[in-house]
């Protein structure tokens, strides 16, 4: 099994348990921040300073910026700064890359991110689960990446628009 399929069966099933994640909840504040908490063990065990390698990212890119996740919620330099351009309310991750590191790895920025992250997939898909598999897929919906996500988790069959 990938790792990107354990992240994700491992978030579904966080949100989808009867242990206080996700559907038990009426309140929409209530579920954002189960699911956030679920993602945050998945992807970092709640290590604010957690790193990963990307692999499959780096592609002569010129920083480690560009093939790094970073924080709790590991989040990529070029998801967080899509997030932060159209979202002016959000924390400013700075310029250098050494400040854009630290602000990824400040627990405060990174669960705003990832708070802002879900509820713009919520906006766009009106599910939890395709939210974190938004996250999950590293960049904006609507690409490749999550449209052979949903394929394998949820069975179904979309054609791919090949953009990754």
């Amino acid at each position: 099994m990938k790792l990107k399929d354990i992240v994700l069966s491992a978030a579904l099933a966080l949100t989808s348990s009867g242990i206080g994640f996700g559907r038990n909840s009426d309140d929409l504040n209530s579920r954002i921040s189960d699911t956030q908490e679920a993602i945050i063990l998945v992807e970092s065990s709640g290590n604010p300073n957690a790193e990963r390698y990307e692999k499959h990212l780096d592609k002569d890119k010129n920083t480690h910026l560009d093939d790094t996740s970073y924080g709790l919620a590991q989040f990529l330099y070029v998801k967080a700064r899509e997030l932060e351009q159209k979202h002016p309310d959000l924390p400013r991750l700075g310029n250098s890359e050494s400040e854009i590191a630290a602000s990824l790895k400040n627990p405060v920025i990174n669960r705003a991110y990832l708070r802002t992250s879900l509820i713009d997939s919520l906006e766009l898909y009106g599910d939890f689960d395709l939210a974190i598999i938004a996250h999950n897929s590293f960049s904006a919906p609507r690409n490749a990446r999550i449209q052979e996500m949903l394929n394998d988790v949820l069975g179904i069959s979309l054609k791919t628009d090949g953009i990754i």
